[in-house]
């Protein structure tokens, strides 16, 4: 497929983030757009609170590939806000009702 010119889209990985990218959204038509043109995509966090990672953990899921996202940064933080998605040997499971599955502690 043809690729638009530019040094972003000569990588053959892109690592996508919504706190950098201005939100859930722009992050995912970026991804979309990317993987259109045979760019794999991951999603980071940015160090974000407990809402953030579970937020970033539904965007990796979304992408629907099975490369390693950048999602267990919550240890990195002295207190958060509540339980963030628990990642182990490299996986988390994300609820199956509706929202992102953050809960307040």
């Amino acid at each position: 497929a043809d690729r638009p010119d530019g040094p972003l889209l000569d990588a053959l990985l892109a690592s996508v983030n919504g706190t950098v990218l201005g939100g859930a959204r722009r992050s995912m038509a970026l991804a979309k757009d990317l993987m259109s043109h045979g760019i794999e995509c991951v999603v980071t966090t940015t160090v974000e609170a407990a809402p953030g990672r579970w937020l970033v953990a539904h965007c990796a899921a979304a992408l629907g590939n099975d490369l390693a996202h950048g999602l267990d940064t919550g240890d990195w933080l002295a207190s958060d806000l509540g339980l963030g998605p628990a990642v182990i040997a490299g996986r988390c499971r994300l609820p199956l009702q509706p929202g992102l599955g953050f809960r307040f502690t």
